[in-house]
């Protein structure tokens, strides 16, 4: 079956960001911007840290509530988010703290 939440949020994201979805097997990207650029895709509900790996040319990162409602918490540049954060190694996993993608989104880049 998969990861059949992953995969709606991944619908959603596509859907309201314009973004094309990556060939099944895509290594460290979920979409494709109209120019180009590939994108990682995450969701987070509750946990205080975004997990991912792999290399993209964005991040997007989502915030679902209970009630299926979400916002955007990040969407930017992936090096800048994978620079500043903690770094945590975990199975070849990087995790970003949710509150410095937040403050990330609030600059302009």
């Amino acid at each position: 079956m998969g990861n059949l939440l992953g995969d709606y949020w991944e619908y959603i994201a596509l859907s309201n960001y314009n973004l094309k979805r990556a060939h099944s097997g895509a290594d460290g990207y979920d979409g494709i911007t109209a120019e180009g650029l590939k994108v990682q895709i995450k969701a987070n509900h509750s946990s205080s840290t975004i997990g991912f790996r792999g290399e993209a040319d964005l991040l997007l990162v989502l915030k679902i509530e209970s009630s299926a409602e979400w916002q955007e918490l990040y969407y930017g540049p992936f090096k800048t988010s994978q620079g500043e954060s903690n770094l945590l190694e975990m199975r070849q996993q990087v995790h970003d703290p949710v509150a410095k993608l937040q403050d990330l989104a609030k600059r302009k880049f």
